[in-house]
């Protein structure tokens, strides 16, 4: 494979209105695992891996495996909620592009995931800034912020970046 979208982990500090993967009890790789992994993913020729949850900054070898795919030429991006970006932030600096979840405006945002966060996210989005990290806003659009489109947009502007946004599906426990 070319790209590949690895969910390192199911553990999650949100509780997101639309998702329960924390509720999902899995066995996560061993540090020594994931670089075997990608070491065979390597030797496919894969390119670029894109790093997942639940929130993959809970991984504590997370700067590991991200200099780990650095060392492979395999290119990384990374989606997170912003929590521990401020504490980890020279853990981040093989990464190639910071996807930040945004949901909307405050409100929304804190309503959608837990109180707090939007600040967590747009604290985390200035330290990528000034740290020259590329990152992205991503969005998943539900009934609580199909609205706030231009707000996204905005934000975006605001940052210089873009805002990815996808569409909700049905998950493990049913909600849109």
């Amino acid at each position: 494979p070319i790209a590949i979208r690895w969910q390192l982990t199911n553990r999650c500090t949100s509780r997101c209105k639309y998702c329960n993967v924390w509720k999902i009890k899995s066995k996560e790789l061993t540090t020594k695992q994931i670089f075997s992994v990608i070491d065979e993913l390597a030797k496919m020729g894969t390119q670029r891996i894109s790093f997942g949850g639940g929130e993959p900054m809970l991984r504590k070898d997370i700067g590991q495996i991200l200099n780990y795919c650095n060392k492979k030429r395999i290119s990384t991006s990374m989606n997170s909620m912003g929590i521990f970006v401020k504490e980890r932030i020279k853990e981040l600096k093989n990464l190639d592009l910071l996807q930040l979840s945004l949901d909307g405006p405050e409100e929304i945002h804190d309503f959608v995931r837990c109180k707090g966060s939007y600040k967590t996210v747009i604290e985390a989005a200035n330290i990528a800034q000034e740290n020259n990290l590329r990152f992205t806003f991503a969005t998943t659009l539900t009934k609580s912020n199909i609205n706030k489109i231009d707000f996204l947009l905005k934000k975006g502007r605001e940052y210089n970046t873009v805002v990815a946004f996808q569409s909700l599906q049905i998950l493990f426990n049913g909600i849109k």
